[in-house]
């Protein structure tokens, strides 16, 4: 899962960069507002990304199990500003194609 994890903190990051270099002021606190919810939302083993552009939120990355994903939507969400969402977190249940690895 390290391999996976790593390619989509990859995607996820070029997709930052890129989006970030075409926010405006407002973009750039609605991003900072909405990455600051959902960091509180989720654990430090999520590595959740936000970029806002017009109204519109995206979140990327991976996050650490279907309850932090849920609890980052939600956070994002509930971030005053955000207009329309869009929801692009892996899950391990995602990146294993529906099943868990068990110990």
């Amino acid at each position: 899962m390290n391999l996976q994890k790593g390619i989509a903190l990859v995607l996820a990051s070029s997709f930052s960069v890129l989006t970030v270099l075409a926010c405006n002021d407002d973009d750039t606190a609605l991003t900072a507002q909405t990455q600051s919810h959902v960091n509180q939302a989720v654990t430090s083993e999520s590595t959740i990304q936000v970029v806002a552009n017009d109204g519109t939120v995206t979140l990327t990355g991976v996050a650490s199990s279907d309850a932090a994903h849920a609890r980052a939507v939600n956070a994002a969400r509930a971030t005053e500003g955000v207009q329309r969402l869009v929801d692009h977190i892996a899950t391990p249940t995602s990146l294993t194609g529906g099943t868990v690895p068990t110990r």
